[in-house]
Parts: C-alpha cells; sequence; structure tokens
C-alpha cells in the first residue's frame, strides 16, 4: 500500500497527550481504513478460484477449469470474472476524486461516515449476491468505500480541511502553560454575538517592548491564510510612523487561548523570529485552533459564553559582538627552556619553572625528580601547566599543543613527546608523562642527558588558541 508522511498540528498540547479511549478508537479506525483494502486484496484472488463460488456466479469459467490442460490464463480467461475483480479498483479511482473534494468541503468525520455507508452496502450487496450482477454491483460499491475511506485514513494525518496549509503549521507547537501572557489579554464576553462573523475584530491599542502593538481576531479565520474552519489571530505593529527609515524589530512572538476548564493558557508558537518592519506589521497564525475544537465546550474554551485570548512580545536584540576563538600555530616566544641544577640533591616532591607567556596564556613545566604515578621511582616525569592570562585577556578554556624534551646535552639526540589538549580555566591543570625517559638511563653520564649534575627541560608550544571578542 501506499506511504507517506505526517504532518501533526493539533490544537492539543504538544508533549501532553494521553492515550484515551477516544484516541484509540480513532487509530484503530484509521488503520481499519488500510486493512480493508489489503485485505480485499489479498482475498479476491483466493475466492476466484474457488470452486463453489465459480459454480454460482461464472459456471462458464468452472466448466473451462474443469475441462482445460492449459495453463491458468486459459482457464479464467473470462471478461465477466476479470470485471468482478477490476470493479473495485476502477470503482475506488474514481471515487478518490470526488472524496477529495466531499474531505475538503465537509471535513474528516462526514467522509468517513459516507465511506462506511458504501461499505456497509457493498458487503451487503456482495455478500447476499444472488447472481453476477449484484455481486459486481456490490463490489462496485465497495470500491467507493476504499476511495472515500483512503481519502481520510491513508493521506490524512491532520484535520482534513481544505483551509490546512502545511506551510503555515510546520514547525508550529502548542503547550500548555499556566502563567498569564504578559503583554494582552482580550476576554470576549458575548461571543455568540460575534460567532459566525468574516470580519476581524481589533481590541484597543496596547505597548509591550517599548512600542505600539494591536491584536487582531478572525473568528472564523482569515480565509486568506489558511484559516478557514480556525480561530485566526495576529498582532500588528502599529504607530511606526516615528520609527527611523529601515526599522526593524525582531520579535519572539507567542499568541494564546485561554481555557477555564484546565486552569491553563494553550501558548501557540513556532519559534521563529518574528521581523516586523515596514513592509510586513503583522505576524500571527491563520490556524490557532480549530472552530470545532474551540467551540466544542467539553474542551473547555468557552465558559458562560466568554473566552480570552492573548500575546507576548518578546524583543530579540540580535547580538553585535562573538567570541572568536583562533588557533594560532608557532606563536611568537614559543620555545621556553629550563635548566634544573643539582639534580641528585632534589627532594620528593613537585619542582616548578618560572612562568612564561604563550599566547593569551601563563604556563609553567613541573616534575618530581623521584618519579610521580605509574612511572615511579623508574622514570622521570614532565608536565605542562596552565596558569592565569594575560591582563585584559578572555578567560576561556585554552588548547595548547606542545612538545615536550628532555635536552641532549651532548647531541641532538632528544628525549621528546607530543601532548595537545584543552587547559581548563583554572589555573594548575598539567598534562604531560610520566616517564619521559627511565632514571637508569638518566643517570648513564655516558648518554649525555645528565652532565655536571643538571638537566634541561624544553617546552615547544606548536598551537595555542586565542580567544577575542570582535564585532559580528
Amino acid at each position: 500500500m501506499a506511504g507517506g508522511f505526517v504532518a501533526f498540528s493539533g490544537d492539543s498540547p504538544a508533549f501532553q497527550a494521553k492515550m484515551t479511549v477516544y484516541v484509540f478508537i480513532c487509530v484503530v479506525i484509521a488503520a481499519v481504513g488500510g486493512l480493508i483494502f489489503g485485505y480485499d486484496i489479498g482475498i479476491s484472488g483466493g475466492v476466484t478460484a474457488m470452486d463453489d463460488f465459480l459454480m454460482k456466479f461464472f459456471p462458464a469459467v468452472y466448466e473451462r477449469k474443469k475441462q482445460a490442460h492449459e495453463d491458468n490464463y486459459c482457464k479464467y480467461d473470462n471478461q465477466f470474472l476479470q470485471l468482478f475483480t477490476s470493479s473495485l479498483y476502477l470503482a475506488a479511482l474514481v471515487a478518490s476524486f470526488f472524496a477529495s473534494a466531499t474531505c475538503s468541503k465537509l471535513g474528516r468525520k462526514p467522509t468517513m461516515q459516507l465511506a462506511s455507508v458504501f461499505f456497509l452496502i457493498g458487503v451487503g450487496l456482495a455478500s447476499g449476491a444472488a447472481n453476477m450482477y449484484m455481486l459486481i454491483m456490490g463490489r462496485i460499491l465497495l470500491g467507493f468505500g476504499v476511495g472515500f475511506g483512503n481519502q481520510v485514513t491513508e493521506s490524512k494525518g491532520t484535520e482534513s480541511n481544505s483551509s490546512y496549509s502545511l506551510q503555515s503549521n510546520l514547525g508550529v507547537t502548542r503547550v500548555w502553560r499556566d502563567d498569564r501572557p504578559s503583554s494582552k489579554i482580550v476576554t470576549i464576553a458575548g461571543y455568540s454575538v460575534i460567532k459566525g462573523r468574516g470580519e476581524p475584530y481589533e481590541p484597543s491599542v496596547f505597548e509591550a517592548a517599548g512600542y505600539k502593538w494591536r491584536l487582531v481576531l478572525y473568528v472564523t479565520g482569515n480565509k486568506n491564510d489558511g484559516g478557514n474552519g480556525y480561530i485566526s489571530l495576529y498582532v500588528r505593529m502599529e504607530e511606526t510612523e516615528s520609527l527611523r527609515y529601515g526599522w526593524e524589530v525582531n520579535v519572539d512572538l507567542k499568541l494564546f487561548v485561554h481555557n477555564p476548564k484546565q486552569h491553563k493558557y494553550l501558548t501557540v508558537t513556532d519559534g521563529a523570529v518574528k521581523r516586523f518592519n515596514a513592509a510586513k506589521k503583522e505576524w500571527g497564525f491563520g490556524q490557532l485552533i480549530s472552530l470545532a475544537t474551540f467551540e466544542n465546550t467539553n474542551q473547555g474554551y468557552i465558559v458562560q459564553d466568554t473566552c480570552s485570548f492573548g500575546a507576548e512580545i518578546l524583543i530579540v536584540k540580535p547580538a553585535n559582538q562573538q567570541e572568536k576563538v583562533t588557533f594560532i600555530s608557532n606563536p611568537p616566544n614559543n620555545v621556553f627552556t629550563w635548566k634544573i641544577l643539582r639534580f641528585s640533591n632534589l627532594e620528593d616532591k613537585f619542582y616548578y619553572s618560572a612562568d612564561f607567556l604563550v599566547g593569551d596564556r601563563y604556563w609553567r613545566l613541573g616534575f618530581n625528580p623521584k618519579g610521580s604515578g605509574g612511572g615511579r621511582p623508574h622514570a622521570l616525569p614532565i608536565f605542562l601547566y596552565a596558569q592565569g592570562f594575560r591582563s585584559n585577556a578572555v578567560a576561556t578554556n585554552t588548547w595548547g599543543a606542545v612538545n615536550l624534551r628532555l635536552k641532549n646535552q651532548r647531541s641532538s639526540n632528544h628525549r621528546q613527546l607530543y601532548s595537545a589538549a584543552w587547559y581548563p580555566i583554572r589555573s594548575g591543570y598539567g598534562v604531560g608523562v610520566n616517564n619521559i625517559i627511565l632514571m637508569a638511563d638518566l643517570k648513564d653520564t655516558s648518554k649525555g642527558y645528565l652532565v655536571n649534575d643538571a638537566i634541561i627541560f624544553e617546552a615547544e608550544m606548536v598551537k595555542v588558541s586565542v580567544t577575542n571578542i570582535v564585532p559580528v
């Protein structure tokens, strides 16, 4: 069967849906619509090969089946038998054209009811058929049922109505909230008086975020914005004559429908920033809430002929600055050398070099002459530590990539390792290795690493990050 996508834009708030008996029945009915179609495809092929069926409705085919030794085409080559099979699909094809218009004009529910009538009559005729013509007529009515049923159960995931607009509902969310709207509330005491009126109602001007605004309410929907069968609500910017040329106001807009029964507000938004300017002063939702839901007294939006709507306007000011992180390769003054004298007299503790500045941050080297971690006491460690920031620097995590070396004082055969990491903002975080050299190799004077009881460490900062605040 054909598949597709479903765009859900219900009036019930997102994330608070519940599985109720009514919802379960709706799901079952929608599923049965496809089940009927699929079941018929599977069953009709088997029925046409049954001897009892052929004897009653197609005796000529039955006789040929018994006598023929050819293939199945020769046995079932009968125009009326083919008409029996294809009549349902032809009828469904024709009915689908009328079903689309019916669904658009009347909605899903009446269309489904009409499909059910076709199914019931078709099943009655087919099951009680006394001859071939009654059987085919039943199949045709079943085809009408399939055509109308598929229109609403297969391809419609939302309330089928000619006013539904995927584009206008894409991304729209509806959620409950307890707090009242912060910008404007309009209460209509006597909704029945204006019910069915096509012209918009425009309440008084209100001020929010330093600008003047007005709500625009269509109680039967704005037909020019896909609002047929819905409540449409908009916010229009007023008194803009005094604003500078080329003005633009960016707004995070939320519109509301009060539900006294729930003691909550249905909040409608699409998450997109609305750009109010001279060319477009009005924004809102053509399909705020369906009339069927809004006017259903069981839903609780209208109590004692009174209803309320609201708006919340928050100005979105675009950032005029941005934080820019740059990675600098081989920055200036990126090599630091540290010579440690009287190595054999050093105690079992960590020793640290003087701080040196590379990029926006100070760094230092550190080691324990007796070893550290898994390398203790057989290997010599070395670590690079991130310290504080230079004056006026932007304090962020800092990327540091370094070549750490224990220098060979008699040749270029240095011991070296590469380390790269994000260093946190706090000082004293170190990254390095527990075994840049074995103690035995270090103390072997012929190898050239310990000369005159002194060792030399070197840090070459090959890449660091620098953060600046710059204009957008």
